[in-house]
């Protein structure tokens, strides 16, 4: 088969791709590569990408539209695809769900996808392949993990000497099992569990900052997708807490330092000081108590009311 006969091979394979799947749904970018083959190859064409392939050697095609961050395909008369309202990725989106749990898990079988093009991205399959305007943001491995954590040790964010040390022994961990080690340990106690994971969540939006920094991301661009990875890393009940106590800082000093508490790091504290008789006159939301009761009690029932 000459070059021109293959050229017009792959031309007819296209359109007629395109049209089976119709004006109302269009062919997708990385769909179009599997229409063609591991035969085709752009650069034997004089071209750079698929995208460009197409652009400059099917007339007939353009693109009506995109779809999860990926361009799709029509014919050149047919209608742009309808512009959804939600273009945008948004914290309702349940995609970006998976978004954070991605950028955080070293054995995560997905990227985050960035198309550089029309400024969407997605959680995708790490074998997905991908077209030249789209860039990859790999999780971050377990030796960042480990680096974030022994920089919290380091950083004396841990008082009691004995945790110190049984935290520092699970660093050292040759084992996968060392992070397992870690969370029980921190587990035993409410404050400086909850002292680490802001600690992890801001160390973790650092280095997100970085990676799309190195990887050359518009700042504009970097802000959205760090913006959707963080709303993805809270639960349910963080999202719907006042912002007011947990935004809310104190500066304490010390021995000749400052440092920054929230409310609730106050609160923990005391309560945790509390005796028995004190907790008992404590005045509690209701919701929010029984919601506890469940949760620690799984078999607990509502009482029913007479």
């Amino acid at each position: 088969m000459t070059s021109n006969e293959l050229l017009e091979s792959f031309r007819r394979a296209l359109i007629d791709a395109v049209m089976k799947a119709g004006p109302m749904k269009g062919l997708r970018g990385t769909n179009a590569r599997d229409v063609l083959g591991k035969d085709f190859t752009p650069v034997d064409f004089g071209c750079r990408n698929l995208r460009q392939f197409i652009q400059e050697q099917v007339p007939s095609l353009k693109i009506i539209g995109s779809s999860g961050g990926d361009v799709v395909w029509g014919l050149t008369d047919w209608s742009p695809l309808p512009t959804r309202a939600h273009t945008e990725q948004r914290v309702s989106d349940p995609r970006q769900d998976s978004l954070w749990r991605i950028w955080v898990s070293p054995l995560s079988h997905q990227v985050i996808v960035v198309n550089l093009e029309t400024s969407e991205f997605r959680g995708a399959p790490s074998d997905e392949p991908i077209e030249e305007c789209f860039v990859r943001i790999e999780p971050l491995n377990m030796l960042a993990h480990r680096n974030i954590a022994q920089a919290f040790v380091d950083a004396g964010h841990i008082q009691d000497p004995a945790m110190r040390a049984s935290l520092a022994s699970a660093i050292g961990n040759s084992d996968g099992d060392w992070w397992k080690q870690w969370n029980q340990i921190l587990h035993t106690d409410h404050t400086s569990f909850h002292v680490w994971r802001r600690y992890r969540v801001e160390e973790l939006r650092r280095q997100l900052r970085e990676r799309l920094e190195a990887l050359g991301i518009s700042q504009y661009m970097a802000e959205k997708i760090e913006t959707a990875v963080m709303a993805s890393s809270q639960r349910p009940s963080d999202r719907n807490e006042s912002s007011v106590a947990s935004d809310r800082k104190f500066c304490i000093a010390r021995n000749g330092s400052h440092r920054e508490v929230s409310l609730r790091d106050l609160v923990t504290e005391v309560v945790a000081r509390m005796s028995e008789d004190q907790l008992r006159g404590l005045t509690l939301p209701a919701g929010l108590l029984a919601d506890a009761f469940a949760r620690l009690v799984p078999s607990s029932r509502h009482p029913r009311g007479n």
